[in-house]
């Protein structure tokens, strides 16, 4: 895997997982070592039983969202937005095998919106491309990309081009990849989400301290956020 680790974050998702295994009585698998996702696009999902989950997604409880979404919306339940958003999860806590199984199935499904498409190909691709078939992952994530931008939605499209920079990035380097962080710097600008930015600029200081240019790291996390837009 090309990703970084973030010890804290992964001690954490390592106890959601174990208290997800838990509830179903099932053996834990190894947690997928952290990697910079992009959050599935709430704005699209129908509210209701969903929100308790989306809550707990938001704070980065992943294993607690998804036990709530079982608790609420058990599986298969036929809801779509529900259906999506366990896949998502299923990942997230590192269960990749059982989110590919659900993303591959639902991206059958002629029911789903470019937006859910969007994230169930982003899911998919990152799977894959963490078990070694990297180009049918990058592939996945362009299509995620597509979907994102043919619904016009900044969140998706932002996470699918953040990722596919960090590929592209680790693969041929920070020049050869100059044009997808404009895209990413122009989206992010849209937004104007401290979240957002704060993700991006995470990813350059990364990407600076893996080039040992400590001080250009430092400034890329040094510096306040701007306030989110009203």
């Amino acid at each position: 895997c090309t990703h970084s680790s973030w010890p804290l974050k992964a001690n954490r998702r390592a106890q959601e997982t174990q208290r997800y295994c838990n509830s179903i009585k099932k053996p834990a698998h190894s947690v997928v070592r952290m990697r910079r996702r992009f959050p599935i696009a709430r704005k699209r999902l129908k509210m209701g039983s969903l929100e308790p989950a989306l809550r707990l997604t938001s704070l980065g409880r992943f294993g607690d969202a998804l036990l709530a979404l079982q608790q609420s919306i058990p599986a298969p339940s036929g809801n779509m937005a529900a259906e999506v958003m366990r896949g998502m999860l299923l990942e997230k806590v590192g269960l990749p095998g059982e989110a590919r199984a659900l993303t591959t199935k639902l991206l059958t499904s002629r029911q789903l919106s470019r937006s859910h498409r969007s994230v169930c190909e982003a899911v998919l691709g990152r799977v894959l491309f963490d078990t070694g078939d990297s180009e049918a992952g990058v592939a996945h994530l362009q299509r995620a990309a597509l979907a994102a931008q043919q619904d016009s939605d900044l969140h998706a499209l932002f996470g699918a081009k953040l990722q596919l920079l960090d590929i592209l990035t680790d693969r041929s380097g920070p020049s050869a990849a100059s044009s997808i962080l404009a895209d990413v710097r122009q989206i992010a600008t849209k937004l104007g989400n401290p979240e957002t930015t704060a993700r991006l600029r995470l990813f350059l200081a990364q990407t600076e301290a893996k080039r040992r240019l400590s001080e250009n790291a430092k400034r890329h996390t040094n510096n306040p956020l701007p306030a989110p837009k009203k």
